[in-house]
């Protein structure tokens, strides 16, 4: 898949003109407004001052000689797009799953882009308002998120210290609001 998103495309054109650069991670190329990216964080910020090449190839997940810090798991061609609709058009792009909702809580994290963190939390604050869930964290790493009533598991794997992380988001989160 060369573009994740036909429609990130246009409205990213329709908003804001002809964008100025492309991401790529792996095969799926995001077409970014430098400047826009750049305020909404300084991980941004700090990537396009730091290379002037039109094109600027992102970690993808997993990939541990990447600097800083490797990518999240979350660092995948779906969830790149969605965290870019979700910073264009101002949070109000859909959240389609608890797992997208935690990619978009876990990649907001990694490039500090707390603008997308809203949407997530209101995806996942839906979602536990609207069955009976439970959030449990095993020895081995694993985190099981149980939405009851609709009788499904979200399973993934997270180490305590991410664990840590989202629920410390979260409570900065609904402090703020």
């Amino acid at each position: 898949m060369a573009t994740p998103s036909a429609h990130l495309t246009a409205e990213v054109e329709r908003r804001h003109g002809a964008p100025d650069r492309r991401l790529r991670l792996g095969s799926s190329t995001f077409p970014v407004h430098s400047a826009v990216l750049a305020a909404a964080s300084p991980v941004f910020a700090s990537l396009f001052e730091s290379f002037s090449d039109e094109e600027i190839s992102l970690p993808a997940a997993g990939d541990a000689a990447a600097s800083p810090a490797p990518p999240p798991a979350a660092c995948d061609g779906r969830r790149v797009s969605l965290f870019l609709c979700l910073l264009y058009n101002h949070g109000s792009a859909s959240i389609g799953s608890v797992d997208d909702a935690l990619g978009v809580i876990e990649l907001g994290a990694y490039w500090d882009c707390p603008s997308v963190l809203p949407a997530a939390d209101a995806y996942l604050a839906d979602d536990v308002l609207g069955s009976t869930s439970v959030l449990s964290y095993r020895q081995d790493r694993t985190y099981l998120y149980s939405s009851l009533a609709a009788g499904h598991v979200h399973r993934a794997s997270v180490d305590g210290t991410q664990l840590f992380h989202y629920l410390s988001l979260a409570a900065k989160h609904k402090l703020r609001r």
